[in-house]
């Protein structure tokens, strides 16, 4: 039994009324591998269901991004809604709102710009930052996690909160670094203990605890081990229905240079060779170079063309494979390069972490559409078939085709921010963050 029991209190910011607070904490407890705390799952609504896995397409992406943004998420009055004379989300977004869904979302959108550029960075450093994320089911309200909370820590969020939306703290007992680790331990001890094939090792950040996403065959099987895996990895571990990652290798997007933009088509090896998408231009001094998959120069030639200009450049360096993040940098011309996306008049000049529950477009490459949902986690891990081996990054709503590997992924309110390059048909992602720290470079 623990020694010390610890109750889950939050304290309230309100949008409106910042400086009115509610806090009440415990002591934290030691707690021993044998010993963990009970999940507190805040989020599972967001979730997809099997019943969702197995839709396709667009229809799959519209009901997957409406159910995380706690919106009607039925397959039948999404399918009638998209297109229909109520629906003035499609042509924005890619994503069928009625216009009451759309006025109130601008407002969520508004109050998390506000937050990336005043809480999110403060909390982000903290030694205790347990995670973040907008919770839909309560009108996109922030959710930070923190192990500890102290007189000091919390006057500074009381006077950075914006206004817009509540802010909740809420004491959990792990930190994002620690859950970050657990991930990579799970991949090493599941097959040790017997475990069927996982699709997904994540972050769940509103559980504050791990993930593992398996074969709806296999979740019986999968729910008997992850005590034992969690009393392994020293952190609660649960699992869900997921499916496997498949890689998106392969207008006008073939003909748009000088300069040339994120969300282009590029192909390899010459002018009619496997399409991919070009990513964010990055540089290091006077060195510019452009970020797209990694998986997409895993085999085959190292040179890259783009049907409008030629041959563009080859590969420069890439941290796929034994370096777990699927992207790599490809030479580009100086004269070529530029700090927009294709789709886009706004400009790119920063990176910033993706936060669960965050709004997020990307300028799809061969979809030749600028698509738009939410971060379901802001850490995740696939097995990739390419190259059977694991993957880190982050995981959205988006359902995109082969050829969209690539795709920029930036936050869904302007001044926008390179948070991503697209990875699989189920939306996962690269951290660009992750990849720049990596190597010292710059979003150009």
């Amino acid at each position: 039994m623990k020694t010390t029991e610890k109750t889950y209190h939050s304290f309230l910011i309100f949008g409106m009324l910042a400086t009115i607070m509610l806090l009440v904490l415990t002591v934290s407890p030691t707690h021993s591998q044998e010993n963990l705390p009970p999940i507190n799952d805040r989020a599972g609504f967001r979730r997809p269901t099997a019943e969702i896995l197995e839709l396709e397409g667009q229809l799959r992406g519209d009901v997957e991004t409406r159910m995380s943004l706690g919106l009607t998420a039925d397959v039948a009055y999404v399918q009638n809604l998209r297109g229909s004379a109520e629906d003035v989300g499609s042509e924005k977004f890619n994503i069928p709102m009625t216009q009451v869904e759309y006025a109130e979302m601008q407002e969520r959108w508004d109050f998390a710009t506000a937050t990336h550029d005043t809480i999110i960075p403060y909390v982000r450093e903290l030694p205790t930052f347990g995670g973040a994320y907008y919770d839909h089911s309560s009108n996109g309200d922030l959710i930070i996690l923190l192990t500890d909370v102290n007189d000091e820590i919390r006057e500074k969020i009381v006077s950075i909160t914006p206004k817009g939306r509540n802010t909740r703290v809420e004491i959990v007992d792990y930190t994002q670094s620690e859950l970050r680790e657990a991930v990579k331990m799970v991949w090493d001890v599941w097959p040790k203990v017997g475990g069927p094939e996982i699709y997904v090792v994540a972050v769940d950040v509103p559980a504050n605890a791990v993930r593992v996403e398996v074969d709806v065959a296999n979740l019986e099987t999968a729910e008997k081990l992850v005590n034992e895996v969690s009393s392994v990895v020293g952190v609660p571990t649960f699992a869900t229905v997921g499916e496997k990652a498949t890689v998106a290798t392969c207008s006008n997007r073939e003909n748009c240079s000088s300069p040339m933009k994120g969300g282009i088509v590029i192909r390899k090896g010459g002018y009619s060779g496997a399409r991919c998408t070009m990513g964010f231009h990055v540089y290091s001094g006077s060195n510019i170079q452009f970020v797209t998959a990694g998986h997409c120069g895993y085999s085959g030639s190292n040179y890259w063309y783009h049907q409008g200009y030629g041959y563009v450049g080859s590969e420069q360096t890439t941290l796929y494979g034994n370096n777990g993040i699927d992207i790599m940098r490809v030479y580009i011309s100086n004269s070529q390069a530029s700090d927009y996306l294709y789709g886009s008049a706004s400009t790119i000049s920063t990176a910033d972490w993706p936060t669960t529950g965050m709004w997020v477009c990307a300028s799809l490459g061969v979809t030749n559409y600028w698509s738009c949902g939410t971060v379901s986690d802001n850490y995740t891990s696939w097995t990739d078939t390419t190259c059977n081996c694991t993957s880190y990054g982050g995981d959205t709503t988006h359902s995109i085709i082969k050829g969209d590997s690539g795709s920029p992924l930036v936050n869904g309110n302007l001044p926008y921010s390179a948070i991503g390059i697209m990875n699989t048909t189920s939306g996962k992602f690269a951290i660009v963050r992750d990849a720049l720290s990596s190597w010292g470079w710059w979003v150009y």
